[in-house]
Formats: structure tokens, C-alpha cells, sequence
């Protein structure tokens, strides 16, 4: 079918003299095809520095954007025509399917945005060509379009594709989405928040309908597969605690302790990790095989005890809300820090747990409150142990601060204050020393934090100090 595409093309040469554009399209096709034999040829790509391969990866997506556009124009007219069956096939639909060698569902849906566009887009298909637009993006807008209330006025629907248009030059697809979801906030913000609430309860109660789950038996080998079908609000949950499980770690000083475990005729310590259970080979995983280990310990330090009294899940999930939408005052939908939109109906029901954290904002978008009961430190709280610790302060750790977690002196859960003076920045990996490895920090008579090693690595246990990060003039801490 593509060969005989093919030979139409080059058999239309009378054509060219009645329609211009398809001597341009052939002049245009044959440049291209110049153009990618002068890259083939004597790895003529690998040739190019980075910015002329840059202007390549740049010009040809102008070339396909440009096209793209073209052909979204001729489906319309050839649709309205109905030129399928002057090429023999049964349907627009067809044609493509067998001509472009794409499915029948990719062809269904170019050749329903072709039709939209043509007859009740006209902005979008006049700005598809420009930078930053894609057919995707153009889909994007035309499901909007399509799901927008009909009592709006032509004036109004032309204001809202206005919008989108200019949103999509300007954003990603993935931001793109999210304001298509609130396509009417040009012209009513009001009615955006109903509409969004609405359609987002509607969703989150269709997912809890149809949430599935299933997990195999162990096999011989002691594996256990499984899979899930969760909505978007649990999978962030998910994805922030194997997020926070994977984050960078400090790997030599890890070696480090090893080595000297060994060298104390730790044997005991040596062949187990910081959780005390056996080492793992050394190896470099790939980011599946992280997620999947993450995914093992969030699940073996579940607080099984917490479900009955709902008094002990740790907050998990960070999520940006207006303080008159937990109130009631506003039906206005909350972010996640991954971007999933939460109902406030949903927003209001896991607030009451711990199942979140809610980043509480005033009416001019500054943050009130984090949480309950400031149980995390602010963000000016760490910036001032920012300032002071200049990274991770355990003794010998070069971790900068935004791979760090402050850490509570004195325990939050037991009765300890979330405040500068009380807290210390350590990455995740001294995080868990502390936690399970028997490391005690606390903050000294001057300020600054010191650690405790455990009696294993030092008998006298002796306070250390990370010096490195903190010159003399550094700041104390002083953001309560």
C-alpha cells in the first residue's frame, strides 16, 4: 500500500499544473529526504556539536509540526469530500489506516480532530503550525471544547479557545491538560471551581468503583507478582513515599562504616544493612529494580497498628489548598505536589485523617499552615538550618541541603518541637542511621548539632561534628 502511495505521488505530474500544492509538497518531501541522506551519510549526525544537532532536532520538528498541520487540513476537505471512496476504501477512517499504516483507532481519532478543527476550532487549527502546538496538544483543546457547558455564548467559547490556544504555545502537554480541565476559568472562575469539583468527585468515585488489585502465590523461587488499578490521588501517595525512598544516598560513607564494622570485627554488622536485615550485593540497580526495593520497605514498615485508631499514618502526601475550601467556604479543587487535582469533597474527608498534608493557603496564595500541628518544619525553617548546617551536618557527609530532611532532636511523636533550635538537616541515608543504626544527634550547648556514634563503632562515644559545611560565621538558627 505504501509502495503504491508512492507511485501516485510521482504519477501526478499533470496535477501539479492545476494544484501548486502538491509540486510544493514534492519539492518540500524531496528536501527532506535530501536532508536525512546528508545525515546518513558518514554519520553525518554524529559529526554535528551539540548546538547543530540541536538546530536539527529543532528544524525537524517544524517540519513535522508544519506538516502535521498541512495534513490535518487536507483530512477535513478529503473527509467532507468523502475521497476515500474515489481510492477504493470504505471509509476516511479506513484510508488513513491503510495508507498512513496506523490503527483503526489512531485513524478514527485524526480524522475526528480534522472534522472538530475544521467546523468548531478555528483558532486551534490556525495556530496547530505554530511553536509549541502538536496535534496533542490540539486534541487536548478540541476535548475541552467539546465538554464545555452549552449554555455559553459564541463570544465566551471563542474567549475559552482563545485561551487554550495561548496556554498551549506557552506550556506543556501535561499543564495543557490541567487547564483544559478548567477550560471556563477565562470567563468565570466561579463556575470553573463547580465544574472541576464535579468532574473530579466524579472521577475519584468512579476509580474507588472500579480500583482492582491482585498478587500471585509465591513461587518456587520465592517471587510474588502483582498489579493495581488505582486513581491518581492514591498513586501519588504511592509514588511520594518510593520517591522519598529513592532519593539520592551517600554510598561512600555507607563503604565507609562498612569497612570500619569490619575493621572492629563487627562481623554481625557488616553482613546486614541499616535496617538489620542482610546486605544486598553491591550493584547499580536500574530505576525499576529501585522502585521495586522502595516498594518492599514502604510496605514492611506499614504501621500496622495505626488502621484500627486512624491516629498513626504519617503524613505522605503534600497537598496545596485554599483554607476556605477545607472550611467549606470554597468549592475549590487542591493540587498534589505531583499535579493530580483533588476534589474538595476528597480534600475534606482525608484532612480529617493523616493521610495527607495540607500546605494551607490565605486568599493571596501564602502559605498559613503546613499541616497539623507544625509536625514538619517550614520552609523557613529550613532554610535557616540551611543556612547554619550548609548541607547534611553528620560528621564527614557532603550532602547538599536539598537533598536533605530535618530531623526533630527531640522526637515529634514524643512530645519534641518543630523548631530550628531543635532540628538538623541530614540526608536520607544518616536519616536512617539515626533512626535504626543507633546514632543519637543532639543539638549542643552552642547551637549546633552533634552525633552520638553507637558503642559498636565507638566505645567512649564520643560526640562528632560535620565541620565542613559550617564556617565561623555561619548563622545559628534562629526561624521558629
Amino acid at each position: 500500500m505504501i509502495e503504491s502511495n508512492i507511485r501516485s505521488i510521482q504519477a501526478c505530474g499533470g496535477a501539479e499544473r492545476r494544484a501548486p500544492v502538491i509540486a510544493e509538497l514534492k519539492d518540500a518531501l524531496a528536501a527532506v529526504e535530501r536532508a536525512r541522506g546528508a545525515a546518513s551519510d558518514a554519520d553525518g549526525l554524529a559529526r554535528l556539536s551539540a548546538s547543530e544537532l540541536a538546530s536539527v532536532v529543532l528544524l525537524a520538528q517544524s517540519v513535522r509540526r508544519t506538516a502535521g498541520a498541512l495534513l490535518v487540513d487536507a483530512t477535513a476537505v478529503a473527509d467532507r469530500t468523502q475521497v476515500a471512496k474515489s481510492q477504493g476504501a470504505t471509509s476516511t477512517t479506513s484510508w488513513l489506516a491503510q495508507t498512513a499504516g496506523v490503527s483503526q483507532r489512531d485513524a478514527s481519532r485524526d480524522v475526528e480532530l480534522a472534522r472538530d478543527l475544521s467546523t468548531h476550532a478555528p483558532r486551534t487549527r490556525e495556530a496547530l503550525s505554530r511553536p509549541g502546538m502538536s496535534t496533542d496538544k490540539a486534541r487536548v483543546i478540541n476535548d475541552a471544547l467539546r465538554k464545555l457547558p452549552r449554555d455559553l455564548t459564541a463570544d465566551e467559547r471563542d474567549t475559552v479557545e482563545s485561551d487554550l490556544v495561548d496556554k498551549a504555545q506557552r506550556h506543556s502537554y501535561e499543564d495543557l491538560r490541567r487547564a483544559a480541565r478548567r477550560a471556563v476559568e477565562s470567563i468565570d472562575v466561579a463556575r470553573a471551581d463547580r465544574l472541576e469539583s464535579a468532574a473530579l468527585e466524579a472521577e475519584e468515585t468512579r476509580a474507588r468503583r472500579e480500583a482492582t488489585f491482585w498478587m500471585t502465590r509465591p513461587s518456587d523461587d520465592g517471587m510474588v507478582e502483582g498489579g493495581f488499578v488505582v486513581d491518581a490521588l492514591t498513586g501519588d501517595i504511592l509514588r511520594s513515599a518510593l520517591e522519598a525512598h529513592t532519593a539520592p544516598r551517600r554510598q561512600s560513607t555507607c563503604d565507609e562504616q562498612r569497612e570500619a564494622a569490619h575493621a572492629s570485627g563487627d562481623g554481625a554488622a557488616s553482613a546486614h544493612d541499616d535496617h538489620g536485615e542482610p546486605a544486598v550485593p553491591s550493584e547499580a540497580p536500574d530505576h525499576t529494580h529501585k522502585l521495586g526495593r522502595a516498594f518492599m520497605d514502604v510496605l514492611r514498615h506499614l504501621p500496622t497498628d495505626a488502621y484500627g485508631n486512624h491516629g498513626g499514618i504519617a503524613a505522605t502526601l503534600v497537598v496545596t489548598v485554599e483554607a476556605g475550601t477545607l472550611t467549606g467556604e470554597l468549592e475549590r479543587a487542591g493540587t498534589t505536589s505531583h499535579g493530580t487535582r483533588v476534589s474538595p469533597t476528597e480534600l475534606r474527608t482525608m484532612a480529617c485523617g493523616a493521610s495527607l498534608l495540607p500546605a494551607v493557603l490565605g486568599g493571596d496564595g501564602v502559605a498559613l499552615d503546613l499541616g497539623r500541628r507544625r509536625r514538619l518544619f517550614s520552609p523557613a525553617q529550613r532554610l535557616a538550618l540551611a543556612l547554619r548546617d550548609g548541607g547534611c551536618a553528620f560528621p564527614g557527609c557532603d550532602r547538599p541541603p536539598g537533598w536533605c530532611e530535618a530531623h526533630h532532636a527531640d522526637a515529634w511523636s514524643e512530645g519534641g518541637s518543630t523548631n530550628s533550635s531543635d532540628g538538623a538537616l541530614v540526608c536520607g541515608h544518616h536519616h536512617r542511621q539515626i533512626h535504626h543504626a543507633g546514632w543519637v544527634m543532639r543539638i549542643a550547648r552552642d547551637g549546633l548539632p552533634e552525633f552520638i556514634p553507637p558503642t559498636r563503632l565507638d566505645p567512649s562515644r564520643t560526640p562528632r561534628r560535620n565541620d565542613r559545611w559550617r564556617p565561623s560565621t555561619a548563622p545559628a538558627a534562629s526561624a521558629a
